[in-house]
């Protein structure tokens, strides 16, 4: 998934500062590179969460969070994107309800 947010340049998940040995100064980290990019794109910085909670999983695990709940977290945000891609610059949500809120109704 290398390239999720291209925007700022980074090509891959790792948070800003990837010399951070910290638990905390990772989730830290991660979670403000994830706001940072959710102002931007929403699916894009949904992917760069997912990616980077996976590379971090050795410092995150088990001092922070259990693999197995880590593995159900990037499985959520799987489910959550469902094949949408990152340049689009909306949620599945956002994409489904203007969706359904679309002019252009079906003729029966």
């Amino acid at each position: 998934m290398a390239g999720a947010g291209s925007n700022s340049g980074s090509q891959h998940a790792s948070p800003r500062g990837a010399s951070l040995t910290s638990p905390a100064e990772v989730l830290s980290s991660i979670f403000a590179e994830f706001a940072r990019r959710r102002k931007d794109e929403k699916v894009s910085a949904w992917m760069f969460l997912q990616q980077a909670l996976a590379e971090n999983a050795g410092v995150l695990c088990p001092s922070v969070v259990s693999l197995k709940d880590l593995i159900a977290a990037t499985a959520n945000v799987e489910d959550l994107l469902k094949g949408q891609s990152g340049d689009k610059g909306i949620s599945p949500s956002e994409y489904l309800s203007g969706w359904l809120n679309s002019s252009e109704t079906v003729k029966q």
